[in-house]
Parts: structure tokens; C-alpha cells; sequence
């Protein structure tokens, strides 16, 4: 198919650091936050996958029935999981300690 020089219309919004005849699609930015995001949960598949050796062991009290022990493990839930919850500090009681086991 040929085109006049007047039905071509070229517009760049932004300049491409490799080669200055061509230019950035406004999208180019977000290619990398997508394969960074795919990269990502490739890894936290195979982590989980390869069976992964948890970053704390929780070392609940001795004695403990099942249903104290899983009200101990309710109550770290509540209070620690999610991103908001990351890095917190806090004390529960039924939890004799952690062990770190890595970061």
C-alpha cells in the first residue's frame, strides 16, 4: 500500500536515547514495571514451590491445648499479617518466642 507524504502524520512525544530518528511510545515506561511484576511472581511461584524454609518458626508454650494453640496463631494473624502489618512490633500471649530462621 503506498501513501502520500501528506497522509503520514509523525509525531514523537518523547526522544529515544538510541536513536534519535525514532521515538518513545508512551506505553515504553510501562514495560518494565509489567516484566519487573511478571519476574516477580515467577519467583514467588518457585519459592513456595521448591519448598521454602519459612523466614520464623513461632514456638508456641508448653503445655498449650489445640485450642489455645490456635488462638495464639489467630491472634499473630490478626495483629502481623498483611503489608500494612509488615514491621510491626508486638507481643502475644501463648508465644514462648520466634526463631529466625532467615530474611
Amino acid at each position: 500500500m503506498d501513501f502520500a507524504p501528506e497522509e503520514i502524520y509523525h509525531w514523537i512525544d518523547e526522544q529515544d536515547p538510541d536513536n534519535e530518528v525514532f521515538g518513545l511510545s508512551t506505553l515504553e515506561g510501562a514495560i518494565y514495571e509489567i516484566l519487573a511484576d511478571s519476574e516477580a511472581s515467577l519467583t514467588n511461584y518457585y519459592y513456595f514451590k521448591n519448598n521454602a524454609i519459612p523466614a520464623t518458626m513461632v514456638q508456641l508454650e508448653d503445655g498449650m491445648s489445640e485450642a489455645e494453640q490456635d488462638i495464639a496463631i489467630e491472634m499473630l494473624k490478626k495483629q502481623f499479617r498483611g503489608a500494612k502489618n509488615r514491621h510491626k512490633i508486638g507481643a502475644v500471649s501463648g508465644i514462648k518466642g520466634f526463631q529466625k530462621l532467615q530474611d
